[in-house]
C-alpha cells in the first residue's frame, strides 16, 4: 500500500470509531427503553470493537516498522495481541493526545495534551 492508501484506510477506521463513540453516548444518555443488560452488553461489545479497530489503525501506520507486515500480525485481530506485538517492534507507537495550535487560522504545530 502507498501512503495515501494506507491513510484512507486509517481514515475509515478512525471514522467507524467515530460512529461507534457516538452509539455510545447516545445509549448512555438516552437508553431507548432497552432493558439495562442489553444496553450494558451493547456498550461493552461497542468498546471491545474500538480497541480492535484503534489496534488496527496502528497496525497501518507502522506498516513500515520491521515485523508489522507479519503474517502473524496482519491475520490478527485481538486488539491485547496486536499492541503488544508492536510495542515490542516499536515502543512509542501508541497513539498520543494532542492538541493542535493554529496560526493566523491554521494549523501550526501539535502539543502533548
Amino acid at each position: 500500500m502507498d501512503r495515501k492508501e494506507v491513510l484512507g484506510a486509517y481514515l475509515g477506521v478512525m471514522q467507524g470509531i467515530k460512529l461507534r463513540a457516538a452509539l455510545i453516548h447516545e445509549l448512555a444518555t438516552d437508553q431507548k427503553g432497552l432493558p439495562p443488560y442489553c444496553v450494558a452488553e451493547t456498550l461493552q461489545l461497542q468498546i471491545r470493537k474500538i480497541s480492535e479497530l484503534l489496534a488496527l489503525a496502528c497496525l497501518l501506520v507502522h506498516g513500515d516498522v520491521e515485523g508489522a507486515r507479519s503474517a502473524r500480525l496482519t491475520s490478527a485481530y485481538q486488539a491485547d495481541f496486536i499492541m503488544n506485538a508492536l510495542e515490542k517492534l516499536h515502543p512509542r507507537f501508541y497513539p498520543r493526545p494532542t492538541r493542535m495550535i493554529l496560526r493566523d487560522g491554521k494549523p501550526y504545530k501539535l502539543e502533548d495534551h
